[in-house]
C-alpha cells in the first residue's frame, strides 16, 4: 500500500513538472515572438486536467502558473477559462487574486464588443473568473485591501461589490450571447438577495440593461428560418430576463419600491409610439409575470387598470408579433381567478374574440389560449363562447399546424378538458379523432416531446380523458383519507359546491374515451413519454392514465402491443423519479419527502395497471421477461399497499401467473409473495382473502408452500379459511384445494393431526359432508393424500376421527353431487376398506 501511496505521490509530482514546463515554454515563446497555435492546444490540455482535479490545480498554483497564465491572457484567451475554473477551488483562489494586476482589464475585454480580437468565451470567463473570487467569503475578510485596489477605476474607491455589479451590466448589454449569459448568471449570483446590491443594479441602468437584452432579438430578420432562430433567441431572452428580475426585485424587501421600477421597466416602453419600443415592453412585461405573477398581477390591477387598458389598445392596434405578446400577457393575466374577472369584464373579451380569428399563427394560438383560460372555471362547450373557444383550440393542434401552434393548443386544451363536452369531442366524430391523433403523433414521431414544457399538458389532457370527474374526486378524497359521505356533509355544512355540479359524465362515456384513445395509438403515445425522458410530473400522470386505461377489459391486449408492459414496468419498479439526474443529496428533507409520496404513488399506479391487465390476459401469449419483470412491483403492491382494490386485483393477477410454469411460480415465491399473500389473507375484505388464499393455492407443491403448511399457527388458520364454506364458498374451495396438493408430505399430515381437538381431521370430515361438489371432491383427494402421509397408520387414524361417516353422508346423499367428486370418495373408500 505505501509503495503505491508513494507512486501515486511520484506521478502526481512528474505531472505537476511537465505542465509547469509547458506553461514556462509557452511564456518564453511569447517573449521570443514564437508563439503558435500549438501553445493554445497545450492550454486546453491543461485546461481538461484541472476540471475534476483540485490537488492537481493547487499544485501547478503553488509553482507560480497563475502568474504566467494571467500574463499570456492576451495572446491565448483560454488562460481566462483556466483561471476563472482555478478561482472556483478554495484553495486556489487567492494564487489567482495575486497573479490578477487589476480587474479594469476584465472589465475592458466585456465593453470591448466591436474591437477585441478576444473570443466570447474567454471574455465571458474573466467575468466568472472576478465573481468567484467575489463570492469566496473567506477571501474577501483577508484580503479586502487587495479587492479594493483591484477594483480601482480612477479616483477613490467604492463598494467592490457595486464594481463587480457594474461589469456584470455592463457584460448585460454586450452584443454577443455568450457575455450576456454569462452577465446574467453572475448578476443573480452577486445580489443574492441583498437589498444594497438589488438597489444599486435598479439605480444604475440594471434594469435598462435587461431592456437593452429584450432589444437585441426584437427587430425581424428577412429570412424566414433566421427569422425562427431569432423568435426562439427572443423567448430565450425572456426567461434570462425573468430570472434575473426574480432575484433582483424581491431582494428589495419593500413592495411599493418594486413596484414602482417594476413600472418604471414596462410602462415608459408600452406608451411609447415606435412598435419596437411597445414590444419591448410587452416582452418586459411577460419576464414580470414569468418572475412573478403576483407582482405582474399587481402592475395590472394599480391605477384602475390603466395597464390593462394599455394593452387592449396594443391589442387592437399593434403589429402582429406585439398582438401575440399581447395575447400571452392576457394568457398570464388568465391565470388567477381575479385576472379572469378583470379579461371578462372589460374589452379585452372582444378583442380576443376578433384576434382569435387571426391570419398571423402566433396571434390565433395565444388568443386561443387566453380565451380557454379566461373560460376555465365554469367552462360551457354548447355555449356559443364556449364553441368559439373549442373551435379555435381545436384548429391549433389540426394537421400541418405549426410546432408554436401545436405547443400553444396543448395549453389551451389543459384548461378546458374536463368539461365533458370537450372530452366526447375529442374522441368522437372526424375532427375530434384527427385532433386526438394530432395529439398523439406529436409524442411518436418526436422523441423530444417527452422532454419538452408541454409534455405534461399532454399527459394530463390524456389522463382527464380516460376518467371522469367523479373518478378524480373519489381518488383525492381517498388521498384525504375523507369518505364521500364525509366531503357531501361538509359541502352541506359550508354551503360549497353549490352550482358547481358539471354535465355528468357516465362510465360508459369513459369507456368509450378510453378505447378511442386506445385505438389512436395512446398506449404507444404514454409508452414513449416513459422512455424517452419524461419528468416526475409527467410519469405520475402517465401511470394514473395507464391505470385508467387497464379498467377497460376490451382495451388490454391493446395496450400490450403498444407496448404499455415495458413502460408500466419501468415506472411501478422506478417511479416518478425513474427518470431524474437530479442529486438527491441537493435536496431539502422535504422535498424528499414529497418526491418518495409521488414515487409511492406512480409505482402503486403501475402496478395496479399491471394487475388488471394480467387478470384477463393469457401469459401464454406475453413476452416472458415482461411476465417476469412484472411479479415483484405486483408483490410489493399485494404487502404494503393500503388499498384493497389494488391489493386484490394484484393477487388475481398473480394467481393467473401462477399458472402459467414452474418458473413463475419460484419468481412470485423468490420475491417474498408467500408472506405477501398471507398477509392479505388476514383482510376484512371476502373478495380479498379470497383473492390471496386462490393465489396460495396455485403456488403449490413449491417446497416453500409446503415448508410454510408446516406451521401449526399457519394450519390452523387455513382450516378456518377451509371450514367457512357456508359464508364463501369460493374461498373455501380453494383453501381445500391447497390441502389437497400438500397432505401427502408426512410432516403436513402431521401437523394436520396435531391441531386442537375437534379440528383438523374432524374439520375436513365436515367439508366432506357439505353436498358442495368442487369442495368434497378436494376433501377426498386430501384424505388420499392423508393416507399417503401417514403411512400404515393412515387408515386408523381416518376411521378414529369419523371419516366413515362423512363417506356414508356423500355415497347415500340424495343431493346431486358432481361425478368426478362421487368418484373420487368412491376411491377414497375403497382404500379404507
Amino acid at each position: 500500500l505505501m509503495q503505491s501511496i508513494r507512486t501515486k505521490v511520484s506521478d502526481k509530482a512528474s505531472t505537476t513538472a511537465q505542465a509547469i514546463e509547458i506553461i514556462q515554454n509557452i511564456e518564453n515563446a511569447i517573449f521570443e515572438g514564437k508563439n503558435g497555435p500549438e501553445g493554445g492546444e497545450k492550454l486546453k490540455q491543461l485546461f481538461g486536467s484541472i476540471l475534476d482535479d483540485e490537488m492537481f490545480a493547487k499544485s501547478i498554483c503553488l509553482r507560480g502558473a497563475c502568474d504566467s497564465l494571467w500574463m499570456m491572457k492576451s495572446v491565448y484567451p483560454i488562460s481566462l477559462k483556466i483561471l476563472a475554473k482555478l478561482a472556483e477551488y478554495q484553495s486556489c483562489a487567492e494564487f489567482v487574486l495575486v497573479a490578477v494586476e487589476s480587474f479594469e482589464d476584465v472589465h475592458t475585454l466585456i465593453e470591448g464588443d466591436d474591437d477585441s480580437v478576444m473570443p466570447d468565451s474567454s471574455r465571458g470567463s474573466g467575468l466568472h473568473m472576478v465573481t468567484r473570487l467575489l463570492l469566496n467569503e473567506k477571501l474577501t475578510e483577508t484580503h479586502t485591501a487587495m479587492f479594493e485596489a483591484k477594483f480601482k477605476y480612477g479616483e477613490g474607491r467604492s463598494n467592490v461589490y457595486e464594481k463587480c455589479l457594474q461589469m456584470c451590466i455592463c457584460a448585460l448589454k454586450s452584443k454577443s450571447e455568450t457575455v450576456r449569459r454569462c452577465g446574467v448568471d453572475c448578476t443573480i449570483r452577486v445580489v443574492a438577495e441583498s437589498k444594497e446590491r438589488a438597489k444599486f443594479f435598479v439605480d444604475n441602468n440594471g434594469l435598462n440593461a435587461l431592456l437593452s437584452m429584450i432589444a437585441q432579438f426584437s427587430t425581424p430578420s428577412k429570412e424566414t428560418k433566421e427569422q425562427e432562430n431569432v423568435d426562439k433567441k427572443f423567448k430565450e431572452t425572456m426567461q434570462q430576463v425573468s430570472i434575473i428580475l426574480g432575484r433582483v426585485l424581491p431582494s428589495l424587501k419593500d413592495d411599493e419600491l418594486i413596484k414602482k421600477y417594476a413600472l418604471s421597466f414596462t410602462i415608459p416602453t408600452l406608451k411609447s409610439t415606435d412598435i419596437w419600443e411597445q414590444k419591448k415592453g410587452c416582452a418586459a412585461l411577460i419576464s414580470i409575470f414569468m418572475s412573478n405573477k403576483e407582482l405582474g398581477m399587481a402592475l395590472i390591477e394599480d391605477n384602475n387598470n390603466a395597464l390593462l387598458n394599455l394593452l387592449v389598445g396594443l391589442a387592437t392596434s399593434a403589429p402582429a408579433k406585439t398582438q401575440a405578446l399581447v395575447c400571452e400577457i392576457f394568457a398570464n393575466i388568465g391565470n388567477t381567478e381575479s385576472g379572469r374577472g378583470l379579461l371578462n369584464g372589460g374589452d379585452a373579451k372582444t378583442v380576443l374574440q376578433v384576434l382569435v380569428q387571426s391570419d398571423t399563427p402566433e396571434v390565433r394560438s395565444g388568443a386561443a389560449v387566453a380565451l380557454a383560460k379566461m373560460n376555465a372555471v365554469d367552462f360551457k362547450a354548447e355555449s356559443n363562447e364556449g364553441a368559439i373557444v373549442l373551435h379555435s383550440v381545436m384548429g391549433l393542434l389540426k394537421k400541418g399546424s405549426t410546432q408554436e401552434e401545436r405547443s400553444r393548443g396543448v395549453e389551451a386544451v389543459s384548461f378546458v378538458i374536463t368539461d365533458t363536452d370537450v372530452k366526447m369531442s375529442l374522441c368522437t366524430g372526424a375532427e375530434g379523432m384527427a385532433v386526438l391523433s394530432e395529439m398523439v403523433n406529436m409524442i411518436t414521431s418526436d422523441k423530444d416531446t417527452a422532454k419538452s414544457p408541454y409534455a405534461y399538458g399532454l399527459a394530463y389532457c390524456f389522463e382527464n380523458l380516460t376518467m371522469s370527474e367523479d373518478d378524480k374526486k373519489r381518488e383525492k378524497l381517498r388521498e384525504m383519507e375523507v369518505s364521500q359521505e364525509q366531503w357531501e356533509q361538509f359541502e352541506k355544512l359550508t354551503k360549497s359546491g353549490q352550482g358547481r355540479k358539471g354535465k355528468p359524465d357516465p362510465p360508459e362515456n369513459v369507456e368509450t374515451r378510453i378505447k378511442a384513445f386506445v385505438q389512436a395509438d395512446g398506449a404507444a403515445a404514454l409508452r414513449a413519454l416513459v422512455l424517452e425522458g419524461g419528468s416526475s410530473r409527467v410519469l405520475e400522470s402517465v401511470a394514473r392514465t395507464y391505470c385508467n386505461m387497464a379498467g377497460v377489459q376490451e382495451v388490454r391486449a391493446q395496450m400490450f402491443a403498444q407496448g404499455a408492459a415495458r413502460a408500466l414496468i419501468h415506472l411501478a419498479t422506478k417511479g416518478a423519479s425513474a427518470n431524474s439526474l437530479e442529486d438527491d443529496s441537493s435536496k431539502s428533507r422535504r422535498d424528499k419527502e414529497q418526491q418518495h409520496k409521488v414515487d409511492e404513488k406512480t409505482k402503486r399506479f403501475a402496478s395496479h395497471a399491471l394487475g388488471k391487465m394480467f387478470i384477463t390476459t393469457d401469459p401464454r401469449v406475453i413476452g416472458h421477461n415482461q411476465i417476469m419483470d412484472s411479479i415483484a412491483p405486483m408483490v410489493r403492491q399485494v404487502r404494503h399497499s393500503t388499498e384493497d382494490l389494488v391489493i386484490f386485483e394484484c393477487c388475481m393477477a398473480l394467481t393467473n401467473l401462477a399458472t402459467l410454469n414452474h418458473e413463475t411460480k419460484r419468481k412470485i415465491i423468490t420475491c417474498q409473495g408467500v408472506t405477501a399473500f398471507e398477509y392479505a389473507s388476514y383482510s376484512d375484505e371476502t373478495l380479498v382473502r379470497r383473492a390471496a388464499v386462490e393465489a396460495m393455492c396455485n403456488l403449490v407443491p413449491e417446497p416453500e408452500m409446503v415448508e410454510w403448511f408446516k406451521a401449526k399457527q399457519h394450519m390452523r388458520v387455513w382450516l378456518l379459511y377451509a371450514g367457512a364454506y357456508e359464508d364463501d364458498v369460493q374461498t373455501s374451495s380453494a383453501a381445500t384445494g391447497a390441502l389437497a396438493g400438500v397432505c401427502h408430505d408426512p410432516e403436513v399430515a402431521q401437523c394436520l393431526k396435531d391441531q386442537e381437538e375437534g379440528t383438523g381431521i374432524p374439520t375436513l370430515v365436515v367439508l366432506l359432508m357439505s353436498g358442495i361438489s368442487p369442495i368434497i371432491h378436494r376433501v377426498a383427494v386430501c384424505l388420499m393424500g392423508l393416507l399417503e402421509g401417514f403411512g400404515e397408520n393412515g387408515k386408523d387414524v381416518l376411521l378414529s376421527n369419523g371419516i366413515r361417516k362423512g363417506i356414508d353422508a356423500v355415497l347415500n346423499s340424495n343431493s346431486p353431487i358432481d361425478p368426478p367428486a362421487k368418484q373420487a370418495v368412491e376411491a377414497l373408500n375403497n382404500q379404507l376398506k
